[in-house]
């Protein structure tokens, strides 16, 4: 867990699962990739045990390795986010949680918490970054793109060095998606 503020400045606790490249990478260049599952709402956990982890859970409820990994030849950052989603959560004071509002306050929060991954592990800072999602990581990666770009401009001391962004399956525009057609 890494501590970030919500807009009001509460202290959420944002789960994060960091799995480095597991076919002996040098850190400071293979890849790192920051994953948005949909949702919102759906927990990045899932993305890394039903999509593109190391290890999925198999029909008897165990952990075991993933023969297909992107985190075979890239270090890959999971978040559950936003606040209150999979393991996440807010520290409580005496009132009810403050829910994360908007997509862009919940990339703003991963943010942080990515520059204080940074802190931690330093050998990542200058591997090429990139965002990829499904779903509603289709609202969540253009998010968390212009708010690293952002970054990038007020702090080019620290730059994130983003390289590009994909989404699968994405909402973009639920509206407009799934407007119903007259026949």
């Amino acid at each position: 867990f890494l501590a970030v503020n919500s807009t009001s400045g509460r202290v959420n606790q944002l789960f994060f699962w960091l799995q480095p490249c597991t076919d002996g990478c040098d850190p400071s260049t293979a890849p790192f990739i920051q994953w948005f599952n949909g949702g919102p709402g759906s927990p990045d956990t899932i993305g890394a045990l039903n999509q593109i982890g190391t290890h999925y859970v198999d029909a008897a409820g165990a952990i075991a390795p993933r023969c297909f990994t992107w985190c075979r030849a890239s270090t890959c950052l999971f978040v559950d986010s936003p606040v209150e989603t999979g393991f996440s959560y807010q520290e409580l004071l005496d009132s009810p949680v403050e829910y994360t509002a908007t997509s862009r306050e919940a990339t703003e929060q991963v943010l942080h918490l990515l520059l204080q991954i940074y802190q931690i592990f330093p050998e990542y800072r200058s591997a090429p970054y990139y965002i990829h999602g499904l779903s509603y990581g289709g609202r969540y990666v253009p998010y968390m793109a212009k708010a690293v770009l952002s970054h990038n401009r007020d702090h080019p001391h620290e730059a994130v060095d983003l390289r590009g962004i994909a989404v699968g399956d994405p909402i973009i525009d639920n509206a407009a998606q799934n407007a119903k057609v007259a026949p």
